[in-house]
């Protein structure tokens, strides 16, 4: 197999993950049971390393760290909880601030 043709049944977020690293020509940032689940705008994503229940979280981001991913979290629910507590409060100023107003055709127009 290829670096450019992933294994069948493979994630549309790994062959994104996969894109990222074939601009950076390095294609052994990611291992074979790696798990990308977030890829953000082309340039950075998070993938679980590890086949046990409690994997790590490691973190990609083009031009950052020498184009190598960097272990971020011990374990995936030490990612969701520091995820889910940086989000909190920006939802928060969202629900505070902004007014949704769903127009006669069924689209949406928000109101700061």
């Amino acid at each position: 197999m290829s670096a450019s043709s992933p294994p069948s049944g493979t994630s549309s977020a790994r062959r994104r993950a996969e894109a990222v690293l074939a601009v950076e020509r390095d294609q052994r940032a990611l291992e074979p049971t790696d798990r990308v689940f977030f890829v953000h705008q082309g340039y950075q994503f998070e993938f679980m390393r590890g086949t046990g229940p409690d994997p790590e979280v490691w973190s990609y981001s083009e031009g950052e760290h020498a184009d190598v991913p960097v272990r971020s979290w011990a374990s995936f629910p030490d990612w969701l909880r520091a995820t889910t507590e940086a989000e909190i409060p920006a939802w928060k100023h969202h629900v505070e601030t902004v007014r949704e107003e769903i127009n006669a055709d069924g689209s949406i127009t928000l109101r700061w």
